[in-house]
């Protein structure tokens, strides 16, 4: 295995730190929304929800407009978007949409968002795009990058990555800030 280094503006564990992982190649599991929150828009959370599930589908869909082996530094053995779609289901509709955009993610819950990520025990790595906050008043959306272990899901390091939105329609408006991230690199 080949030893990787990545750096990311601000990391999970602190800023400019840098995280090193010994694999040449991940799985990519989509966008967990399950944590979102969205300030500023005006769409209802079914809207929001079905358009979450668009996004995930655009990997497929366009895996070469939409591809994270540049951003990630490191090869994409499988890109499988059933797990992040599947925990849509879970979020909590009245508390999608908020009334306050300093709205962030700890370190607790980064991690309770992998231990349940619905994926297969299994050797290697695999890597999740947890989204944090949709704020249409910035047209911006902000992730968190995750790395961790497909064998017990500890998470081996994350970093925080923003784009700008645009766009016709509420899929592509919030797809293109992922774009954005993915072209910034």
């Amino acid at each position: 295995m080949l030893l990787m280094v990545i750096a990311g503006t601000e990391m999970a564990k602190g800023q400019g730190e840098n995280i090193i992982i010994e694999t040449t190649s991940v799985k990519f599991f989509g966008v967990d929304f399950s944590e979102v929150k969205v300030y500023g828009a005006k769409e209802s959370p079914a809207q929001l929800l079905q358009a979450f599930e668009d996004i995930n589908r655009l990997f497929l869909s366009e895996p070469d407009k939409y591809n994270f082996e540049k951003l990630l530094n490191r090869r994409v053995s499988a890109v499988s978007i059933k797990a992040a779609n599947s925990v849509i289901d879970y979020i909590d509709r009245e508390d999608l949409i908020i009334e306050d955009s300093s709205y962030r993610l700890d370190d607790a819950t980064i991690a309770e968002v992998v231990k349940f990520l619905p994926v297969d025990k299994e050797e290697g790595v695999g890597v999740v795009m947890v989204a944090e906050m949709l704020d249409k008043t910035v047209g911006q959306g902000f992730y968190v990058v995750v790395y961790f272990s497909l064998e017990n899901k500890e998470i081996l390091g994350s970093f925080r990555a923003s784009g700008k939105a645009g766009g016709f329609g509420l899929r592509n408006y919030w797809a293109n800030t992922i774009y954005n991230i993915l072209r910034k690199r």
